[in-house]
């Protein structure tokens, strides 16, 4: 083997171990979007083709849903303080849109939507199959609540009362000729 090919083929080892960059692929326009969060969906493509759920989470600036029981993983957690043993974990895994499908409300198998308009103008979703509208999903949206006051809060009451009456200081200097505008007094006379 020759110097030049022994060179060339510790370049390709070398460049077989350089980190690829993932290609980020753009985000589906959000009026492109069949998909919403509580639908009854199959996993139509991937290790784990068949299995149906329902949506918990949709990640639309990745185009990526979650679904309840499909694509489970395990992580193990650490022991947290002394004398407690580590946990294993186990979670839902988000896979692409485009390896799941709504199911049919009549027969309960995968089917493509198709975006139609009723007579009163309102846009929605239907099977293609079955030509059945699918009824957007309704979900409680999870709002954070906060507590009803906390030692820093100022109560409503208390918003417009008066606390702080400032010295304002003038605008600009006084002219020579005026003298000074504020006469401060030392105590001696």
């Amino acid at each position: 083997m020759s110097t030049m090919n022994a060179a060339m083929k510790g370049m390709k080892m070398l460049e077989k171990r350089l980190p690829h960059k993932k290609k980020m692929l753009e985000p589906i326009k959000p009026s492109r979007w069949t998909i919403f969060k509580g639908d009854k969906v199959e996993v139509i493509n991937g290790p784990e083709t068949g299995k149906q759920g329902t949506i918990i989470k949709v990640l639309r600036a990745q185009n990526r849903v979650i679904i309840d029981g499909v694509n489970v993983r395990r992580r193990t957690q650490q022991p947290s303080g002394s004398g407690q043993p580590g946990k294993i974990i186990t979670y839902p895994a988000a896979l692409h849109v485009s390896n799941v499908s709504l199911l049919d409300p009549e027969s309960h198998e995968p089917t493509r939507v198709a975006r139609r308009y009723l007579e009163s103008g309102v846009k929605v979703r239907v099977s293609a199959s079955s030509q059945k509208i699918l009824p957007k999903p309704e979900y409680r949206r999870e709002k954070i609540r906060r507590a009803a006051v906390s030692p820093k809060d100022t109560l409503p009451e208390d918003v417009y009362e008066v606390t702080y009456e400032g010295y304002l200081a003038p605008s600009r200097p006084p002219k020579k000729d005026q003298g000074p505008r504020f006469v401060v007094e030392t105590g001696k006379e």
